[in-house]
């Protein structure tokens, strides 16, 4: 099968990281991340051990000449659609994540780049879909993996209107519905299950999460400085001058003014039905019917 050279070389890559990393906490969980992409797995350093193993190893060589054969037989196929499978997606989300490792192990091993372009088009596919199906959430899940790999090995390839693209769909369609479940807005039983349920889940909506919670983080806390860009002249947009040091932010004030704009707006939607409904009178109702 092909899946299992891919396993083999993945679990060969995730050991050797497990090996010598430390429990991480909720407090620097962000900071065990690699400061620069790929930041989650399969970091440069690994894969340049990986490479240098690869020579001597030949259980290990033939591993990557698969996923590479199978990359290459993913770039010839189509896009993928969203097609349901009874109430599932789960059959596109495990191809997406097939996909997302082996295209992007072949870009990351070969540097050749189609494999990295035809990564980017399945991702923008599936992000462009009106869901990842959260009512059977295996498949949301499998796919914020795919996603989240996929977009963190060819990170570094996207324009700025593809990496957001792509990140903004991962945060819709995957760790939104995810916060939905964990807060109880949406029935999660496999948030504590005993079952598979509950390692693929929550570990496709943490890969998500670990890979998008850092530039939220980054622009809220240190923001991007522009002050170098004019000195010490005063930075002013049609003689309206601003801070220099351009932050991002969630504001309570902005979220109540939404909530109550939305409770006002579904209020106003009722009365007028409301109001007609009151003035009919139940028998007349009734016969009609």
């Amino acid at each position: 099968m092909i899946a299992r050279p891919l396993t083999f070389a993945l679990v060969l890559t995730v050991t050797c990281a497990a090996a010598t990393a430390a429990k991480p906490t909720a407090a620097n969980v962000l900071d065990t991340l690699a400061k620069s992409p790929p930041r989650l797995m399969l970091t440069a350093r690994r894969l340049a051990e990986l490479k240098a193993l690869a020579r001597t190893d030949k259980p290990l060589a033939k591993a990557v000449r698969d996923v590479i054969a199978r990359a290459d037989r993913c770039l010839r196929q189509r896009m993928l659609v969203r097609r349901l499978i009874g109430p599932r997606l789960l059959s596109v989300s495990r191809e997406a994540l097939r996909r997302a490792y082996a295209l992007g192990l072949a870009w990351r091993w070969t540097g050749k780049r189609p494999y990295a372009d035809k990564l980017r088009d399945n991702l923008l596919a599936v992000c462009a879909f009106k869901d990842w199906n959260p009512s059977h959430f295996l498949d949301t899940a499998e796919m914020s993996h795919a996603v989240g790999v996929g977009y963190d090995w060819i990170r570094d390839t996207l324009s700025e209107a593809d990496g957001k693209r792509i990140v903004d769909g991962l945060i819709r369609h995957g760790l939104t519905p995810g916060v939905d479940r964990y807060t109880g807005r949406r029935r999660g039983w496999w948030i504590h299950s005993a079952f598979n349920w509950n390692q693929v889940c929550n570990c496709g909506l943490a890969i998500g999460a670990l890979l998008t919670l850092g530039p939220y983080l980054y622009m809220s806390n240190t923001g991007i400085d522009l002050s170098q860009m004019t000195g010490d002249a005063p930075m002013d947009v049609g003689g309206v001058g601003f801070d220099p040091l351009i932050r991002v932010g969630i504001f309570l004030d902005h979220l109540l003014i939404i909530v109550v704009a939305v409770i006002a707006a579904t209020m106003a939607a009722g009365l007028y039905p409301a109001w007609r409904a009151g003035r009919v009178a139940p028998v007349e109702t009734i016969r009609l019917v």
